[in-house]
């Protein structure tokens, strides 16, 4: 299981602002067909006997729309390959596929009100031509990069920024692993990934909504705790969400379900096995 079928229930009303679905037959439209799609999916919800989630943002949520608890295993990240670099350049970072969910166009707006800080912006889609529009000097888009050219821009790069409100968000936990600090949208899967400023070892700060305003007071709030928010703590913030710390999790959940339904036709339960999982996912 990853999430419920995000477009129909809580960011509904995310699609319809961003999609423009909000006015006249399109909103009919819309309104009905996810009516239908909520029932068919709560029908399906039933069938599997465990639910595991990417996140605890998805676990709450699937517990929202199906009364049903979830076990948190957190996705794989190639920790080698994303490999830890302290130095950094003085820019920052963002990107992905753009198309409106990601919400690039906030963060350019943003740091072209701040032509005093650099950003580099990688990545194409529908979106790209709207988001370069919108560009400042001080804002440079690459296009589509390869995969060790993004390992090398992660590695300098002074902070990544991203606004999108994902299930978990593994480009982020790259970045970390990299020793980059994050500025993100403070909803989804971030807040597993970013340790904030009330955190012990911080990695990164949130934004809580998507404005200029908002994103150049994270960015601000960043420069201004950059000493304690440090590409050591970065990486080991990273070393979480390895590929051999998720092979064990895993494991342990399909070998744990298969003991509890072998001795007694039950699933294990949910508490108890999420709590074997916690110390290896919050090293």
């Amino acid at each position: 299981m990853n999430s419920p079928l995000r477009f129909v229930w809580d960011l509904q009303s995310y699609y319809f602002k961003r999609f423009d679905w909000g006015r006249g037959f399109k909103r009919l439209l819309a309104s009905i067909s996810f009516h239908y799609l909520r029932h068919w999916d709560i029908r399906t919800a039933n069938s599997p006997d465990l639910m595991i989630c990417p996140s605890d943002f998805i676990r709450r949520r699937i517990y929202k729309a199906y009364r049903r608890p979830s076990v948190v295993v957190y996705p794989p990240i190639d920790t080698q390959r994303f490999s830890f670099q302290s130095r950094r350049e003085n820019y920052y970072l963002t990107g992905s596929f753009m198309n409106p969910f990601k919400a690039l166009d906030v963060i350019v707006e943003a740091f072209r009100d701040a032509p005093e800080r650099c950003l580099i912006v990688f990545g194409s889609g529908p979106d790209y031509d709207r988001i370069k529009a919108k560009a400042g000097p001080n804002v440079h888009l690459v296009g589509r990069v390869s995969d060790d050219d993004l390992v090398r821009y992660m590695q300098s790069a002074r902070a990544f920024l991203f606004a999108a409100p994902e299930d978990f968000g593994m480009i982020m936990a790259e970045a970390q692993s990299c020793g980059t600090p994050v500025i993100a949208y403070g909803v989804g899967g971030a807040s597993d990934i970013i340790r904030d400023l009330s955190a012990p070892r911080p990695t990164g700060v949130f934004f809580s909504e998507h404005s200029t305003p908002a994103i150049l007071k994270a960015v601000a709030l960043f420069e201004a705790n950059s000493l304690s928010i440090t590409p050591e703590n970065c990486r080991q913030n990273a070393l979480r969400f390895g590929t051999c710390i998720f092979r064990a999790n895993i494991r342990k959940v399909i070998e744990t379900s298969w003991e509890s339904w072998s001795s007694r036709r039950t699933v294990p339960d949910v508490q108890d096995l999420q709590a074997e999982l916690f110390t290896t996912q919050n090293i």
